[in-house]
């Protein structure tokens, strides 16, 4: 369970790194993702 949310923190750096020149609705679509997979994560850790 760790090791994933360290991976998409790894992956989020990198997203930004990419996109945060190009687009910044992209950063705005993947911090939904990431809401979204935090809120898919939290009640299966409890």
């Amino acid at each position: 369970m760790v090791s994933l949310l360290v991976l998409l923190l790894l992956i989020v750096k990198l997203w930004r790194l990419n996109f945060s020149r190009k687009s910044p609705r992209l950063r705005s679509l993947l911090l939904a993702a990431i809401s979204l997979f935090w809120f898919i994560s939290g009640p299966r850790r409890e």
